[in-house]
């Protein structure tokens, strides 16, 4: 049951790393979802995705590598691909709180 829930979504993913992309890719195949999932190198400050194309995005610890120059760039990027009422989930390892950052680029428009 679990395993066909699953397969109702489709899962894209993005990394500097060629090593996570190969990880992530043996994981989906390990759980029987390889068909489902798309990981390909990539840039978060250039997303190779077109605009609103998705319901949720995950940042498990990227924004904290994020240069302070480059954050508001990342955050636009990051607004643009996401539909409508969409979810976000930012996870930062750092003893800084970056969201005042985005508070104030979803707000200030």
């Amino acid at each position: 049951m679990i395993l066909k829930e699953k397969s109702l979504l489709e899962v894209w993913g993005i990394d500097s790393s060629p090593t996570a992309i190969d990880e992530a890719k043996e994981m989906a195949k390990g759980a029987g979802l390889k068909e489902h999932c798309h990981f390909q190198l990539g840039d978060a400050l250039d997303l190779p995705y077109e605009d609103s194309f998705f319901d949720v995005l995950l940042d498990r610890g990227l924004l904290h590598h994020i240069l302070p120059e480059n954050r508001k760039l990342y955050f636009e990027n990051i607004l643009r691909v996401l539909k409508p009422k969409s979810l976000v989930y930012l996870s930062v390892f750092s003893k800084k709180t970056l969201i005042r950052q985005l508070h104030q680029l979803i707000f200030s428009t």
